[in-house]
C-alpha cells in the first residue's frame, strides 16, 4: 500500500473491509501497474492488501491512469521479431524421429534414459481437469525431472493460500486447450493473464525464467514453451520475447515448422500428452546438448 492519493476520487467504503468511516484514497503498485483504491485508517495502518481477479486489477489500473490524466493504457512498442536459428535436425525427419524415440526410451519404466521423459505424464499431467487451475506438489516434483529445483520457501509460497488464490484465478483465464500457434496477443501479450502469471511466479524466491517456464509448461503444455540456457543458446535467442518469436516461427511459410513437428511427433509415436512445442523443445535441447559435448571434447583435445 502506497501513499494517500490526492487526485483520485474517494469511494463510499473500504475496498478491503467494507468500513464506511475514516476513509482515504491510497495507491498500490508502481509505474503503469499502479492503482488507487479506498481504504479505512485501520487497513492503512496494518498495510492490508487487496486480492483481485486479474480483470478487476486491470480495470483499476486503467481507471487510475484516467484519474492522473493519462491514456487508459500505455503499451510499450513490441521489439522486432527475432528469427530463431533452427538446427538442421528439424529438416532431417528420420534422425529427428530417432532422437525423440531415444529421449523417451524407458519412459514407461522406473529407469528412463532421461527423467524429463516423465515430465508431461507424471501423475496424469499438470493440465488434467481436477488440477488444471492450481499448482500442486506433483508439479514441483515434475519440474525436478527437468533438472531444476524449486526451493523450499518457493514451494511453501507456491502452495500457500494466497498464491493459490491469485495464481488459481489467473490459471482459470488461460485455456488448457489453446496451442501456442493459435494464441493471440491478448492471450500471450504483456497484459495477458498468462504474462501476469509469469510475473507472479518470478516473485517467488529463487524462481527465475527457467523454473517459471517449466512450471507454466507443466500447467499449459500446449501453450507455454520451456526455455533454458541450452535451448536459448542453440536458437541464438536472448529469452525476452521468446513466446512471440516461437509463435512467429511456427506460423511462418504456411505453418511449415508446425506441420513438420507434428509429423515428426506422430512418426515417433510419442505419448498423447506431448505437444508440438514440447516436441520442439526436446529436439532443440538434444541438439544443444550434443553441441556442448562436442565442443567440450574439442577443447579437451
Amino acid at each position: 500500500m502506497g501513499d494517500v492519493a490526492e487526485t483520485c476520487p474517494l469511494g463510499t467504503l473500504c475496498y478491503a473491509c467494507k468500513a464506511t468511516s475514516g476513509l482515504h484514497v491510497v495507491t498500490s503498485g508502481s509505474g503503469r501497474n499502479s492503482m488507487c483504491w479506498t481504504a479505512c485508517e485501520n487497513c492503512i495502518a496494518t498495510r492490508r492488501t487487496l486480492t483481485l481477479e486479474p480483470r478487476a486489477a486491470l480495470w483499476m489500473m486503467q481507471e487510475h491512469r484516467k484519474h492522473l490524466g493519462l491514456p487508459a493504457t500505455l503499451e510499450a512498442e513490441p521489439p522486432p521479431i527475432r528469427t530463431l536459428r533452427l538446427p538442421r535436425l528439424l529438416s532431417d525427419h528420420l534422425r529427428a524421429v530417432e532422437c525423440l524415440r531415444s529421449y523417451f526410451a524407458g519412459a514407461s519404466s522406473d529407469r528412463p534414459q532421461f527423467t524429463g521423459s516423465h515430465f508431461d505424464s507424471f501423475a496424469g499431467g499438470g493440465d488434467r481437469p481436477e488440477v488444471a487451475h492450481e499448482f500442486t506438489t506433483e508439479d514441483i516434483v515434475a519440474v525436478s525431472m527437468l533438472n531444476v529445483r524449486v526451493s523450499a520457501q518457493a514451494a511453501i509460497e507456491l502452495l500457500g493460500r494466497r498464491s493459490q488464490d491469485v495464481m488459481g484465478s489467473l490459471l482459470r483465464e488461460v485455456p488448457t486447450d489453446l496451442d501456442l500457434i493459435d494464441a493471440t496477443e491478448s492471450e500471450i501479450g504483456d497484459r495477458s493473464p498468462l504474462s501476469c502469471l509469469w510475473r507472479e511466479l518470478r516473485l517467488l524466491p529463487s524462481v527465475g525464467p527457467v523454473i517459471a517456464s517449466k512450471l507454466l509448461a507443466r500447467k499449459r503444455p500446449r501453450l507455454v514453451p520451456i526455455r533454458d540456457k541450452i535451448v536459448l543458446a542453440e536458437l541464438n535467442h536472448p529469452g525476452v520475447g521468446y513466446w512471440r518469436d516461437l509463435l512467429h516461427a511456427l506460423r511462418e511459410d504456411d505453418c511449415r515448422l508446425a506441420h513438420e513437428l507434428t509429423d515428426i511427433r506422430d512418426h515417433a509415436e510419442l505419448p498423447y500428452q506431448i505437444s508440438v512445442i514440447r516436441t520442439f523443445d526436446i529436439l532443440i535441447w538434444t541438439t544443444g546438448k550434443q553441441t556442448r559435448q562436442t565442443d567440450s571434447l574439442l577443447l579437451d583435445g
